[in-house]
Formats: structure tokens, sequence, C-alpha cells
């Protein structure tokens, strides 16, 4: 029994250290691909001049939510968190599997989430990270969506969950938007996020936590 239960842990940790490679990649292209993104929206904005047809589309966003700790994947502690966040970033103008309920559009974003834990302490969190968003636009108004993020925090919650201030954080989930015109929707979201360290410190239980958003959006 012992032997198993070790077994599950060592496979999580390397599912996790998996996740970590993973954000040291998301960070490259945030720092390399968003620049790259930015000048191919640039690029376009010559082609749209001359064409009329529009490539790229911005989006800003806010958002306000909350966190419900969950003690799973070694994290034996509830952490509560009130949360805002705010994004921007861009939607490709490009339909992706058109012919069938799948239709949908990719968008990259930059997101800065700024909270606070009030449970079991009180505590501050501040993160950045890079979003991928994969939107269905099968029905007109109604838009579900899919996402990923991989990013890095700043937090003082500390031991035993945490051992360091700065921390590694990623995100997956899902929503929906609802869009009441061209140029505005409204969003519900919900995520599992993770919160360590990444073995930097030796106190690193991490944190597992399920993120609640309701936020608005501008597209321009």
């Amino acid at each position: 029994m012992m032997k198993g239960l070790i077994g599950r842990r060592m496979a999580v940790a390397l599912i996790f250290r998996a996740w970590q490679v993973c954000v040291v990649g998301c960070w490259s292209w945030l720092i390399f691909g968003f620049t790259g993104v930015a000048d191919e929206v640039r690029l376009h904005e010559v082609t749209e001049a001359s064409t009329g047809v529009k490539q790229w589309h911005s989006e800003a966003g806010a958002a306000i939510g909350g966190g419900l700790g969950m003690k799973v994947f070694g994290s034996d502690l509830d952490h509560h968190f009130a949360l805002s966040k705010v994004h921007y970033g861009w939607w490709r103008n490009k339909v992706y599997f058109p012919e069938t309920w799948l239709r949908g559009e990719i968008g990259i974003f930059n997101e800065l989430m700024v909270g606070g834990q009030f449970d079991p302490e009180g505590a501050y969190i501040v993160g950045m990270t890079p979003v991928l968003k994969y939107r269905f636009s099968y029905w007109e108004r109604f838009r579900p969506f899919l996402e990923g993020a991989a990013g890095m925090m700043l937090t003082d919650v500390g031991s035993p969950s945490l051992g360091s201030v700065f921390e590694f954080y990623q995100q997956a989930g899902a929503g929906f938007e609802w869009l009441q015109s061209s140029k505005l929707s409204w969003s519900a979201q919900v995520r599992f996020a993770h919160i360590s360290n990444a073995g930097i410190t030796r106190s690193n239980r991490g944190i597992n936590n399920l993120f609640f958003f309701l936020g608005a959006n501008w597209t321009f």
C-alpha cells in the first residue's frame, strides 16, 4: 500500500514538473510570440487598408470572482480567495471547423490577476499569464469557450502550502460569453488552478483551487 501511494505521488510530481516546463515555454512565447503577433497585426493593418478584410480584432476585458480551496494533489489546506483580473489580446478572424458544431475561433491574451486570500488568513496574490482560448461560434449569441494558461505569481501565502513569494500557476477551464452586441459581451467561467514553486523550496505542498469569474469584454 505504501509503495502504491509513493508511486501515485511520483506520478503527480512528474505531471506537475511537465507543467512547469510548459510554463517556461509559455513565457518564452509571451515575450517573443506576443511581439510576433503584434508585428503580424501591424502587418495585416497594412493589408486591411488595401483589401478591407480585417485579419485580427482586439479585445479587452475585466472580471471579478473568487477561488474555493480543494484538498487534492498533495494540497492539505483549503485556501479561499477574492479575485479580480483584466486582459488584453487578439482574436484571429479565421473560422476553424466551419461546417460543424465545433466551428470557432482562436484568441491569445495577456492576463493580469490581483486578489487576496481571506481564509485561513489574509494574504495577497498578483499573477500574470498568457492565455490561449478557443471560442465556439456555432450559436449566434451564446459562445462557449475552452482555455488554458500557465504563468507566474507573487504571493505571501507562505508555509506550509507555499515556501516562497515567487510561484508558478497553471490553469485550465471553460465558460461562455453572451454577445449583447458586436462590441460588448458578458462572460462566466470556471477554472481549475494549481499554484506551486516547482520545488524551489522544500516547503511546496501547493495550492489547488477552483476559480470563478463574471466579467465583461469589449472588442474593437
